[in-house]
């Protein structure tokens, strides 16, 4: 809670309106499954979900999980070559580097089903507030994705 409250994000529950969730990673996006269909939730029916890295259970599991595929060979090579510089310069590495990363789309994902205007306005506000922020200084960060 305190993470999201210094980010200004809020926590939001399935019964708001949410139709998807995006986890951290593959193992959170499982157990978020496991908890929905608890609740009397289906996936993908009620509610999509997304996790990252493609471990090798995401396509092995009762509901294939659909994720995104990210290169974690390439991930490390990089940091490490990172990490090898600022040793080397003996200084601090403040560096941003995206790397290309791929939708692998399985069984948890379904288009969200027709919604009256007022419910989309409704789910609309409820993303914006789980999903846009501001950078420290105030400035918007824009949507993160």
């Amino acid at each position: 809670k305190k993470a999201l409250k210094q980010r200004r994000l809020m926590p939001i529950a399935i019964d708001d309106g949410a139709t998807a969730v995006v986890a951290h990673n593959d193992m959170q996006a499982i157990a978020t499954i496991d908890r929905l269909e608890r609740r009397g939730l289906k996936v993908p029916d009620d509610v999509s979900v997304v996790g990252f890295d493609d471990v090798p259970l995401a396509a092995h599991c009762r509901v294939q999980l659909t994720t995104v595929r990210s290169d974690a060979i390439e991930m490390s090579r990089r940091a490490v070559d990172l990490v090898v510089q600022a040793a080397r310069g003996n200084r601090h590495v403040s560096h941003r580097e995206l790397l290309e990363v791929s939708l692998v789309v399985r069984s948890t994902t379904a288009r969200c089903a027709a919604a009256s205007p007022g419910a989309q306005k409704n789910r609309k506000a409820v993303v914006r507030r789980l999903w846009h922020g501001r950078n420290r200084d105030g400035r918007d960060r824009g949507w993160r994705r």
